[in-house]
């Protein structure tokens, strides 16, 4: 991992917390059609995927910065690797499917009037150092609460110039996916029946493939193993339920699809080095 992506990464989990999504912040620059209503934040943990996207009427920034994930766009499906940024336009329903508790993306949403100004959509580019340089300017001066919104769109203006600089110069990542990918219907089928219990052989047998066979397709479409995949979504449901008081941690091994306690404790403990207990303890809201 580069300084430039530490640096990041750092900045992304500072960022303070969106307390109202409609923003109007107005740059001041009368007539020039400049990035507008800049919001940044941060998402993390599962994606939702029940058959719902986003729709919103902004320009959404996405820097992926956590495990791969796939980005369904209508009917078009999108393989987003880490270290990438990708732009997707207003009005588009979207749904991020991912598997990383951690910080996994960043979020940059804006509105402007000249779309001849922006990267092309759709269009996945790594994060070069000078991509990374731009976005931690743009980010500490967002975060200090003290920048003039003029200041923040031409922050903005030049990452947006600066992505659409590696476009032309052919740092393009781009994978799409005619149609539902393979992947996407196991991680489906994986968020409907998390709470159960089964195994690699039972979910190879739903898709009528062999063990080997659905090992080395998710592995391929996703860069992460089935069974790793599984693993991110029951501890990271765990944290979420641990979150809350009205679930004891017998109930939580349950829900998450964990045979006992005991399996539960010990896989909870190999994947974030706390017991579940100590974990509700030390990271209990306030």
């Amino acid at each position: 991992m580069s300084t430039s992506f530490k640096k990041l990464i750092k900045l992304v989990k500072n960022l303070p917390r969106v307390k109202e999504f409609f923003v109007q912040k107005p740059h001041g620059y009368a007539n020039i059609p400049l990035p507008d209503n800049i919001l940044i934040f941060a998402r993390s943990g599962i994606a939702d995927n029940r058959g719902h996207g986003s729709l919103h009427h902004r320009y959404l920034l996405n820097f992926n910065l956590g495990t791969p994930c796939e980005l369904v766009i209508g009917r078009q499906s999108f393989l987003l690797p880490g270290n990438s940024v990708f732009l997707i336009q207003p009005y588009e329903n979207h749904l991020f499917i991912h598997n990383d508790a951690g910080i996994s993306r960043l979020m940059i949403t804006f509105e402007t009037t000249a779309p001849e100004l922006l990267p092309e959509i759709h269009l996945p580019i790594e994060l070069t150092p000078e991509i990374l340089d731009a976005a931690c300017a743009l980010l500490r001066a967002y975060s200090a609460g003290e920048a003039k919104n003029w200041e923040l769109t031409l922050r903005l203006t030049l990452l947006l110039h600066t992505i659409k600089k590696a476009q032309s110069s052919g740092l393009i990542v781009k994978k799409t996916l005619e149609g539902p990918s393979f992947s996407r219907k196991v991680v489906e089928y994986i968020a409907r029946n998390l709470h159960r219990k089964f195994s690699l052989a039972s979910l190879a047998k739903e898709f009528h493939i062999s063990v080997t066979h659905l090992r080395r397709r998710f592995l391929q479409e996703t860069g992460i193993t089935p069974g790793e995949y599984i693993l991110h979504c029951r501890i990271n449901q765990a944290i979420i339920y641990l979150g809350k008081a009205e679930y004891n941690i017998s109930e939580i091994a349950e829900r998450c699809g964990y045979s006992g306690i005991q399996a539960f404790s010990r896989a909870f403990h190999n994947y974030t080095g706390e017991s579940p207990q100590s974990y509700r303890q030390n990271h209990r809201k306030l």
